[in-house]
């Protein structure tokens, strides 16, 4: 911001107009949740059941593959892959 603000000091009371707060809203919220959820354990205990019924590697690779690609068809990619990352870690 400041880089941008040297040029045109006077600009410098449109930079709130410049940011998008909706999305800003919008993605904070989203990572409010997530949070929440992985707090929860309830990400754990769902990773904990998918290993012990997937008896391989190779089995929970293809799973995880799969339930991305079926995510991402309903779900935004970067969502999708936040899920996948707790469920996987």
């Amino acid at each position: 911001m400041l880089l941008l603000w040297l040029p045109q000091p006077a600009a410098a009371s449109q930079f709130v107009h410049w940011i998008d707060w909706p999305t800003i809203t919008t993605l904070s919220g989203l990572l409010l949740l997530t949070k929440g959820v992985e707090a929860s354990g309830y990400l754990s205990h769902l990773g904990r059941l998918i290993i012990n019924r997937l008896a391989r590697e190779r089995s929970l690779a293809l799973f995880l593959v799969g339930m991305s690609a079926l995510l991402s068809t309903v779900l935004t990619n970067d969502v999708a892959l936040q899920g996948e990352v707790a469920l996987g870690g």
